[in-house]
């Protein structure tokens, strides 16, 4: 019975490490992925797909929208960027903190406060 306090230990590590969100640098056509956080220290994203729920954050940080991609529900912050191309496009986004959006595709529902 002195292993089940180690036992118990692992079970929650893993548990905790498996919860987590993988980083993806690409997102391709057909794949979703949402709760991430883009702060430049793992590459910056080449958005393809569909990106949801996160936030941009960081100098020299930056989330590229191609062709057919799209993002929901995203927080540009400190310097983070999110450049829509042609034929990408961003909902409900907010920029603040010295975010930025460039636009060359679409953007619907875009809050940009005095910092942004």
């Amino acid at each position: 019975m002195k292993l089940t306090p180690y036992l118990i230990t692992l079970t929650l590590l893993f548990i905790s490490l498996s919860a987590r969100a993988d980083y993806h640098t690409q997102i391709n056509a057909g794949n979703t992925v949402s709760g991430v956080v883009v702060d430049g220290s793992k590459d910056n994203q080449h958005v393809c797909g569909t990106l949801t729920d996160s936030t941009i954050t960081g100098p020299y940080t930056w989330s590229y929208v191609g062709d057919g991609g799209q993002t929901n529900h995203i927080t540009v912050t400190d310097h983070g960027e999110l450049f829509l191309e042609p034929y990408g496009s961003a909902y409900y986004t907010q920029i603040t903190d010295d975010g930025d959006l460039q636009v060359n595709g679409y953007a619907e529902n875009t809050y940009v406060d005095s910092d942004g």
